[in-house]
């Protein structure tokens, strides 16, 4: 699984562990909530040798109920960096933002589309490993590798892989 992949499977995870077990709420008016998270794993598919990444990220969701309070849709915004480390080669990139949500029935996810920038990693050579567009998250198998999303552009994959060779 690639690291675009991995980071939007995580992503995924956390958004839906988050609000799997949503019942309701005693308002129905919007709530905001803020997050800081990271995780770290390694990649093996991306450029056909393992690399390490780390991601750190932060954003916020703003949750949207019915009448009832129940929870219907979370619209949420993420910044995040990540870490790419193989070979005694470390790339940094730069710090990228996605938008996104989620929509609930009956206390279930059915809807998980995100839509911005997957990775962006200035290289040495002075290009850029970029990933963006919109993709919907819950129409891929979990861990499906995701270089480009649904709709949009991912480029210099192969300068990407030369560089931590």
């Amino acid at each position: 699984m690639n690291v675009a992949a991995r980071l939007m499977v995580v992503t995924a995870a956390t958004f839906g562990l988050m609000y799997s077990s949503v019942t309701g709420a005693s308002a129905a008016r919007p709530e905001k909530e803020y997050f800081t998270d990271s995780f770290g794993v390694t990649d093996t598919s991306l450029c056909g040798f393992p690399i390490d990444v780390s991601a750190q990220f932060s954003g916020f969701f703003i949750d949207f109920f019915d009448q009832s309070g129940d929870l219907k849709r979370a619209a949420f915004h993420v910044e995040e960096q990540d870490t790419f480390t193989a070979n005694g080669t470390t790339l940094v990139s730069e710090p990228y933002t996605f938008n996104g949500q989620l929509r609930f029935s009956d206390d279930e996810l059915v809807s998980f589309e995100a839509h911005g920038i997957l990775v962006k990693v200035r290289l040495p050579d002075g290009s850029i490993f970029m990933g963006a567009g919109s993709t919907d998250i819950l129409a891929r198998s979990f861990g499906e590798f995701i270089v480009a999303p649904d709709h949009g552009v991912a480029k210099n994959q192969d300068a990407f892989c030369a560089a931590l060779s």
